[in-house]
């Protein structure tokens, strides 16, 4: 997991800065780390989802545990999207 999160990282940051070429190149660039950001998203999360079945052989506790996992997952969902439109505001008020 902790080798998959830099090739994450870095497949994010790669997909957003192709090189000065032609439009299908554009699409060959995108689709081929696209793929490969994907697969290293799969490196990370299937390890880190499979570690809620080892914490616990209670099912209740496992419940639990899920219901906070997704709880927070949403919530940070929530704040990266509003975040931008949030900054923005206060950057132009401050303005």
């Amino acid at each position: 997991m902790l080798l998959g999160c830099a090739f994450y990282a870095f497949f994010l940051v790669v997909i957003f800065i192709p090189p000065s070429t032609n439009s299908f190149m554009y699409s060959i660039w995108f689709g081929v780390f696209y793929v490969l950001f994907f697969i290293a998203d799969t490196v990370c999360n299937v390890p880190y989802l499979a570690l809620g079945p080892e914490l616990s052989t209670n099912t209740k506790e496992r419940e639990k545990l899920y219901i906070m996992f997704f709880a927070f997952q949403y919530f940070g969902v929530l704040f990266a999207s509003a975040a931008p439109i949030v900054i923005n505001r206060f950057i132009n008020v401050s303005k």
